[in-house]
């Protein structure tokens, strides 16, 4: 799982970092994701990428993802704890970000 979070991290560097990304590679890297998750069983894999829309069998994505959020949040607070005590300023600006920019924007998308 820390592969695959580095991964999606690494990614998510390249993607904002780039004016014009290779999609194909993020496609690639999408897929593959999707798939080890697929072989773990978090997600039940009806599409090529991500989880299954709502009312295709099993649960919706709201309540697929609220574990990922979780964990999410559980990290974001313990990494500005330990900004604070470092005090990093930058740090904490990029976990507000990511409360207020990045996660709100991924709920438009999604």
């Amino acid at each position: 799982m820390r592969a695959l979070k580095s991964l999606v991290s690494d990614a998510y560097t390249y993607l904002t970092a780039k004016k014009t990304p290779n999609i194909r590679l993020l496609v690639k890297v999408g897929a593959y994701v999707s798939e080890i998750l697929s072989v773990f069983g978090v997600i039940n894999r009806q599409e090529a990428i991500g989880f299954a829309a709502a009312g295709e069998g099993g649960a919706s994505s709201e309540e697929a993802a609220l574990p990922f959020v979780r964990v999410l949040s559980q990290f974001r607070d313990e990494v500005r704890s330990s900004a604070r005590e470092l005090k990093a300023g930058s740090i904490l600006q990029s976990c507000d970000n990511l409360r207020d920019n990045v996660l709100p924007e991924l709920r438009r998308v999604g």
